[in-house]
């Protein structure tokens, strides 16, 4: 009997408001197998129009498969129309998305499957994500399983399986753990298999086995579902997933030459709030700085141990969400996008949210207008910001290395606060 290579799979995350996943299966003819490409779009990183009485999105996903070399495989282009009744739920806030399956015949090889989407309306939106796919021979072997999709929730009624892919790599916010789905495709002549998985680090190591669970495997092909528990006391990383296949017969302290067949899936551990990942939850603490009091902030960081820091932290912000009912939390959102808008358009000396400018548009956002006055005599450059409610900001770069320093007094106690915008 020939033992089934486990499957590579890696994914690149070049993009955190697209997913995308590509699960490989035993194909219908001897010389292709079947891959199945998801795509899935939320409703907030789409731009809707409003179209008489109903608010509409159109975007367009472009998968491309190439090979090892880098050359084009096939091509598949799938056009999208989303419509939603209410603004509110349009701007994402009942957590809506659209999901698309897409179907390849690949022969056993290497690809890259790249995935843009094209975000239509105007909007001029472009997400990207990839992942590595290894397309096996599954004709070579008298017993293999397919690669795994990470199931988010499973249903099942009448004998028929309802199942919602999770297709984000991150796991860290299934509190309630995921199933895992992969077929099994077995000539054996035997009833029976173990299924059990391992979590391993980035170094292939197993840091966790779950238990044996005995699943029929008598029919050519078997569709297979494992419970995995949540992985809450994960530390913060990238891991693999292995499911693995053993005779019944196989020793409790199998080994690897006790595999019937294995498959991986890349996992990884990003704690978020809002769908937004707090890589970096210390820094995201000194960044409350314009939002929260000195007594709040010291409040969180003064927490005994990091995981309780971090629940202060949510919970600071759980008390601005304007829309508590709904899982996004638009004011935090909002106010790390001014962050990050900070960093990227007022660095000087230091971070962007650092410095007057930062500060200013992080608390009150874009300005109605601006006036800029050339380099003078007295070397300076001058930068006023004007909003709405006839408050203004005077700003002069004396260096003229773009460092603008706030002139005119900052509003006593003001802090960020939802626009709504």
């Amino acid at each position: 009997m020939k033992a089934q290579s486990t499957p590579t799979y890696s994914g690149l995350s070049e993009s955190t408001t697209m997913y995308m996943d590509a699960i490989c299966f035993r194909g219908t003819t001897d010389t292709e197998a079947r891959v199945d490409v998801y795509v899935m779009m939320p409703y907030s990183a789409l731009e809707f129009m409003r179209k008489g009485s109903v608010y509409t999105a159109d975007y367009q996903a472009i998968i491309t498969v190439k090979d090892s070399t880098g050359k084009e495989v096939t091509q598949k282009k799938i056009d999208r129309k989303i419509q939603e009744k209410t603004y509110e739920n349009s701007r994402g806030a009942s957590s809506g998305f659209d999901v698309t399956q897409t179907v390849l015949a690949l022969a056993p090889a290497n690809y890259t499957i790249e995935t843009m989407v094209l975000d239509g309306n105007g909007a001029k939106r472009e997400y990207r994500r990839s992942r590595k796919l290894t397309v096996l021979d599954f004709q070579n072997f008298t017993f293999s399983i397919s690669g795994i999709l990470l199931v988010n929730s499973l249903e099942e009624i009448g004998g028929n399986y309802t199942i919602t892919p999770h297709l984000s790599d991150n796991i860290a916010s299934l509190k309630d753990g995921l199933f895992v789905f992969f077929e099994s495709y077995s000539q054996l002549g035997v009833d029976s298999a173990d299924f059990v998985y391992q979590l391993l680090d980035k170094q292939n190591a197993p840091i966790l086995r779950g238990p044996r669970v005995r699943k029929s495997i008598r029919h050519l092909t078997e569709q297979q579902f494992m419970k995995i528990p949540a992985q809450n006391n994960l530390a913060t990383g990238d891991y693999i997933l292995k499911i693995i296949a053993l005779k019944t017969s196989a020793p409790a302290n199998y080994t690897a030459n006790d595999y019937l067949a294995a498959a991986d899936h890349s996992i990884t551990i990003e704690r978020t709030l809002s769908g937004v990942i707090l890589r970096d939850l210390e820094k995201s603490i000194r960044q409350l700085r314009h939002v929260a009091s000195q007594t709040e902030i010291d409040i969180i960081r003064d927490a005994s141990s990091p995981e309780e820091k971090r629940t202060r932290f949510e919970e600071f912000w759980k008390k601005l969400d304007p829309t508590p009912s709904t899982e996004r939390n638009e004011a935090f959102e909002e106010y790390y996008g001014r962050i990050e808008y900070a960093n990227k358009n007022y660095r000087s000396y230091t971070e962007g949210w650092l410095t007057d400018m930062g500060m200013v548009f992080v608390v009150f956002g874009a300005p109605t207008s601006v006036e800029r006055q050339p380099r003078g005599a007295d070397n300076r450059v001058y930068a006023r910001w004007i909003y709405g409610n006839n408050r203004q900001f005077l700003f002069v770069d004396n260096s003229g290395f773009n460092d603008f320093r706030l002139s005119t007094p900052f509003p006593a106690g003001e802090k960020y606060r939802y626009s709504g915008n």
